[in-house]
C-alpha cells in the first residue's frame, strides 16, 4: 500500500512538473516572441516572471539581459544576467564588453569582445562592428591614461538658452556654432 502510494504521488508531482514546464516554455516562447518583434518592454515583465521560478536559466537570463539592454539603455542593470548567460550563449559577451566600456572597465570590456569574437559559432554582430568596438576600447583605455583638461562653461545668454541644449557643431572656419535646443522658439 505505501510503494502504491508512492508511485501515485510520484506520478501527480511528475505530470504537476510536466505540467509547469510546459507553461514555463510557452511564457518563455512568448517573451521570445516579443523580443524578434523589438518589444523589449513587453518581455520583460514575463521574463522577470519565469527569473523567479528559474533564476538558474541560461536562457531567461540571456533575454532578460537583452531586454534590459534595450529597454534601459545598456544599464549595468543587464550585466549579472549576461554573466549567467554567457555559458550557454556566446553572444553575450558582446554585450558585456559594451557594458564594460560604458562603466569605463576597458580591460574587461576587450577582454569580453575578444572572447565573443572567438566564441561565437553564429555571431549575430557583424565582425567591423566587433573590431570597430575593440578599437574604441583601446583608444578609450590609452586616453583615460592621461586625460586632457577640459572646461565647460556657459558662453552667454545668446548662445546658451534656459532649455537643454545638445549636439554642438562648429563649422570649420570656427564663427558659427550649431546646436540642437529642445523648447521654446524664440
Amino acid at each position: 500500500m505505501v510503494i502504491l502510494t508512492m508511485i501515485l504521488m510520484t506520478g501527480l508531482i511528475s505530470n504537476r512538473v510536466s505540467g509547469q514546464s510546459r507553461q514555463f516554455q510557452k511564457k518563455l516562447d512568448a517573451a521570445g516572441e516579443q523580443i524578434g518583434y523589438g518589444n523589449y518592454h513587453l518581455a520583460l515583465p514575463i521574463l522577470r516572471e519565469l527569473w523567479d521560478i528559474d533564476s538558474a536559466s541560461r536562457e531567461v537570463n540571456w533575454m532578460t539581459g537583452l531586454c534590459l539592454f534595450y529597454v534601459k539603455r545598456e544599464t549595468p542593470e543587464a550585466l549579472p544576467y549576461f554573466l549567467k548567460a554567457s555559458v550557454r550563449f556566446p553572444e553575450a559577451y558582446y554585450y558585456l564588453g559594451r557594458l564594460y566600456h560604458n562603466s569605463s572597465n576597458y580591460d574587461k570590456a576587450l577582454e569580453s569582445f575578444l572572447e565573443y569574437k572567438n566564441t561565437a559559432p553564429n555571431p549575430s554582430v557583424n565582425q567591423p562592428d566587433v573590431d570597430l568596438q575593440i578599437e574604441k576600447a583601446y583608444t578609450a583605455k590609452r586616453l583615460s591614461r592621461s586625460p586632457l583638461p577640459i572646461t565647460v562653461s556657459v558662453l552667454n545668454s545668446q548662445i546658451n538658452t534656459g532649455y537643454p541644449d545638445y549636439a554642438p557643431l562648429l563649422t570649420p572656419d570656427g564663427n558659427t556654432l550649431f546646436f540642437t535646443k529642445i523648447g521654446r522658439a524664440h
